[in-house]
């Protein structure tokens, strides 16, 4: 009997127990963050819905490293390419390096001076023999010119020089007297005059249009660096300027030598105005050379080449004035052949005598830098 009740006893204590937590657990819904809607239904593949990987950039310069970029190691994340790692315009190489056409480097032109002789002259006299009208002195000759240049940066020195040669004869149509030899109307002359001039100038740039720094005076600014002006193969190199435009003034010295004979044939009288005079001068000039290979394959570039002075000549109150000006091209960096013009003109009134003479002519030549 007692087996029995606790048969019986056992069961309902322990459902007496559970049976109000089992109700609490029924009433309440059942709470989980799954969606009870149904699930959507599933796009079939198509080709096009995958992007397309983005072209690399022409600009953008990508760095490959063991650990980073496109080339990661297998099993090492690659870090993706972005434009700030693209290099600043404070990673150029230094200045020497990468313009190397501002480098120290020699240009030497020479060549043949097709020129003339204008003008007039005169001594103890106050009438003017005209040099061709007069002296006959009016053949085209061809003549040497030449200049040898240094350059670093935006220095330059320059040495040039020429020499002019010619002779003639006339018919005197009037009475006159050069230099103590008389010649009457009708009376035949014979005349030569020679030239020879050298001298050196330095000068400076003053301002560079394309260049980095446009400004000689001022400080190099690296900040201010930009490769928007340049080539793959420009000027002076990989990287070199595609145009180089110089604004520059220089100052100089020159030597310049006139020996005049005149004869008169008739008599035999003769006489000599041998002549030396020294000017000093300051000048502008311009230059501009331009990077051609791109565009003409048979040309590497071009130089345009200008300038002017003026100045005091002595003994004397003379003056000196010249012009050069010639464009040369460069099948390759180190030949080019140069065509242009030059005018030099004296005016000396020492010793006796005034002589104004103008010596022009196109210019001939060939070009060597180095």
């Amino acid at each position: 009997m007692r087996r029995v009740t606790a048969s019986i006893i056992v069961p309902t204590v322990v459902f007496a127990l559970l049976a109000p937590a089992a109700a609490a657990m029924a009433s309440d819904p059942p709470t989980s963050d799954a969606p009870t809607s149904s699930p959507p239904a599933a796009t079939p593949f198509t080709p096009s819905a995958v992007p397309a990987p983005e072209a690399p950039s022409r600009t953008a310069s990508i760095t490959a490293t063991p650990a980073s970029g496109t080339h990661a190691a297998p099993g090492e994340a690659a870090a993706p390419v972005s434009s700030a790692q693209e290099p600043a315009s404070t990673d150029l190489p230094p200045l020497d390096e990468y313009r190397t056409w501002d480098g120290f480097h020699f240009d030497l032109t020479a060549g043949a001076w097709f020129a003339r002789v204008t003008g007039d002259v005169s001594a103890d006299s106050p009438i003017k023999y005209d040099l061709a009208d007069d002296l006959g002195l009016s053949s085209q000759e061809v003549s040497f010119a030449g200049d040898l240049e240094a350059r670093w940066r935006s220095l330059h020195f320059r040495f040039s020089g020429s020499e002019f040669r010619t002779s003639g004869g006339n018919t005197s149509t009037a009475a006159n007297v050069l230099n103590g030899v008389i010649v009457r109307a009708g009376d035949p002359t014979a005349s030569s005059l020679s030239m020879w001039n050298a001298g050196g100038d330095v000068g400076i740039d003053l301002f560079r249009l394309n260049a980095d720094n446009r400004r000689t005076l001022a400080v190099v600014d690296e900040q201010g660096r930009t490769t928007e002006q340049v080539t793959h193969r420009g000027l002076g190199g990989a990287g070199g300027y595609a145009a180089d435009m110089r604004l520059g003034a220089f100052f100089g010295a020159r030597a310049f030598n006139t020996d005049l004979d005149f004869a008169n044939l008739r008599t035999g009288r003769s006489t000599t105005l041998d002549q030396t005079w020294t000017a000093v001068y300051v000048g502008g000039r311009v230059t501009i050379d331009l990077w051609l290979r791109d565009h003409f394959p048979i040309l590497e570039r071009m130089s345009v080449d200008a300038d002017a002075s003026f100045g005091p000549a002595y003994p004397g109150s003379g003056s000196y004035f010249q012009v050069r000006a010639g464009i040369t091209v460069f099948p390759c960096d180190n030949f080019g052949l140069q065509f242009g013009y030059r005018l030099q003109k004296i005016h000396g009134d020492g010793s006796g005598q005034d002589l104004d003479a103008n010596f022009a002519g196109l210019f001939l030549g060939g070009a060597l830098h180095f």
